[in-house]
């Protein structure tokens, strides 16, 4: 909705805020991996807190779902966006 009724300028700002960080994020990939990792559990955390308080096992089963999965696409979108700027340069 807010891309429809947003001005150029503000869309080729917003594009251009995430071209920048998109390009850190692979230039720093061990970086940006860790800060998901660290989100995925303060989110798992937040998770188990909400629905009974956070016990440990809560805990560890919202951080064995959440951690793998925030990584794995992590490293699947800074893949995919290695492989963009290979295309572009070569």
């Amino acid at each position: 909705m807010g891309e429809r009724i947003a001005s150029p300028q503000a869309k080729e700002r917003g594009r251009r805020w995430s071209a920048r960080i998109d390009s850190w994020a692979a230039e720093h990939r061990a970086l940006s991996t860790l800060l998901v990792g660290v989100l995925c559990v303060v989110l798992a955390w937040m998770v188990a807190r909400k629905h009974d308080g956070a016990t440990t096992g809560e805990l560890v089963f919202w951080a064995v779902i959440l951690v793998p999965i925030g990584i794995v696409s992590t490293w699947f979108y800074l893949t995919r966006i290695r492989h963009r700027k290979n295309r572009r340069a070569g």
